[in-house]
């Protein structure tokens, strides 16, 4: 069935719609004025109303269009309704980011450090914690890598679903990104291009990326340069769901321990419960992000958190594995619904130099 309308707002157009959903109409085409003197643009468009989830529009051609509710469902979102962002845009961003999380250290980790100073009694940790803080602060001011292991490249991505990119992939514009930006921040490049073979790509990509899409037009870029000496020591536990709070306690603490100095203490523990096994493991990564100095909203949670933190730092491993009170410098818990038959427990242990940086677009 076929219909010309020319009324004089779009919602009058909807009133087709309803007539025709109320008389069972399998499908009907309504051919729009060419031109709607409220929006002042002229476009001439197919619309094809299908009673199959309101999905009523199937071909559409328009210069510029607002989204369009139908039953609180969205029914019409043209591609100029979409918040276009050059991919060059997001390759200089990628760029930035990889030179400033390697080269100027997170505040709340120098925060935590400071704190940590003030609290050690024990000289030698304290002359270590001294050297770090003074590090950090050296390389910051002279635009030199915090830690000779850039690490790995991981990016976050969190993509609005109103975000079109346009030009390259998103992939190829941000390992364009840690290409250009591990070259221009003279940071080491420590990818190899296969786990057995291990030739060097010679530009630290590709990186290892995260997509989050979310609601709305923003995109937010988050780089953490992952060093493997902590990474290493990082390790993941499936527990059966009888575990208690004892024994999730004592997989995190026995990790802390056999990553002893190796890991380079003072740690950061980001730690990732529920889930499955791969997303246990992002947890525990993403937790790095989350301010080392904030606790967890969930009171039983940020409970678990202080515990941790207390009997990690009552092990006198101390500041390089050499003994004191300050073993980690913060304790961080994401959470995920879980399986009624498992407990996965992954503990991705950072150093001292607890490196991101983030931006939104």
């Amino acid at each position: 069935m076929e219909i010309c309308c020319f009324p004089q707002s779009i919602s009058t157009y909807f009133c087709f719609a309803t007539f025709f959903e109320f008389y069972k109409f399998q499908s009907i085409s309504i051919i729009l004025s060419p031109y709607h003197p409220y929006l002042l643009i002229p476009f001439r468009t197919l619309l094809i109303y299908s009673l199959n989830g309101y999905d009523i529009f199937k071909k559409f051609s328009v210069s510029l269009l607002t989204t369009i509710n139908f039953y609180d469902k969205v029914v019409l979102r043209s591609n100029d309704i979409l918040r276009k962002i050059q991919s060059q845009t997001i390759t200089k961003i990628v760029k930035d980011l990889c030179i400033k999380a390697n080269l100027e250290l997170r505040g709340d980790v120098v925060s935590t450090l400071e704190k940590g100073l003030n609290n050690e009694d024990n000289p030698r940790a304290k002359r270590i914690l001294q050297i770090l803080i003074e590090n950090a602060s050296l390389a910051r001011e002279k635009k030199l890598p915090i830690c000779q292991d850039t690490g790995v490249a991981i990016v976050f991505i969190d993509i609005g679903q109103d975000v079109q990119i346009i030009g390259d992939d998103l992939f190829s514009a941000i390992n364009q990104g840690i290409k250009l930006g591990y070259e221009d921040g003279s940071c080491r490049k420590s990818v190899v291009n296969d786990p057995i073979i291990r030739e060097n790509t010679n530009d630290n990509t590709p990186g290892i990326i995260h997509y989050n899409f979310i609601t709305g037009d923003k995109l937010k870029i988050t780089v953490m340069p992952k060093g493997f000496g902590c990474e290493n020591r990082s390790c993941i536990k499936m527990l059966l769901p009888t575990a208690e709070i004892g024994e999730i306690k004592k997989v995190i603490i026995d990790a802390v321990k056999d990553a002893g100095p190796d890991a380079c203490p003072p740690f950061v523990l980001g730690i990732g419960l529920g889930g499955t096994m791969d997303k246990a493991a992002q947890l525990s990564k993403e937790a790095l992000l989350s301010p080392i100095d904030k606790s967890s909203l969930q009171t039983h949670i940020a409970r678990l958190e202080q515990e941790i933190f207390e009997e990690v730092n009552s092990l006198n491993i101390g500041p390089m594995g050499l003994g004191g009170k300050t073993t980690v410098l913060g304790v961080n818990i994401l959470t995920y619904p879980t399986h009624i038959g498992g407990l996965p427990v992954a503990i991705n242990i950072n150093c001292h130099a607890l490196r991101s940086a983030s931006c939104y677009v």
